[in-house]
């Protein structure tokens, strides 16, 4: 494994709630760094990060789940957080980076009735 220099290492939390793309985001990652040969999905059970039965049996992530990857020269420290459980270390890492998967909000329609 190669030696990286402080300034080669970055630290980065991926934030969300529940279902905004996390672990989605995380895949993509993996892949797109040639960590994985193929990415999973949530709804085929499948991630890197969700590997616990209780996070396959919801559908979400439980626990936070760190991984690193290599890209441009430098290593990529990832933590795909659970905001559900947050550990200690977690709480004392040193972040470089945040990425907040937002989820859009479905609005609803309503239907006005025009008064005579």
């Amino acid at each position: 494994m190669k030696v990286y220099q402080s300034h080669e290492i970055k630290n980065i939390a991926l934030l969300g709630s529940k279902g905004s793309g996390k672990t989605t985001l995380a895949e993509a990652m993996l892949y797109e760094c040639g960590v994985i040969k193929r990415r999973g999905t949530v709804e085929g059970k499948n991630t890197v990060s969700d590997y616990f039965p209780v996070e396959k049996e919801y559908g979400y992530s439980v626990f936070s789940t760190v991984f690193y990857a290599e890209f441009l020269g430098k290593k990529l420290n990832v933590i795909d957080l659970s905001l559900i459980h947050i550990s200690e270390p977690t709480r004392q890492a040193e972040i470089s980076y945040a990425v907040f998967c937002l989820k859009k909000k479905k609005k609803k329609m309503i239907k006005k009735k025009k008064s005579v």
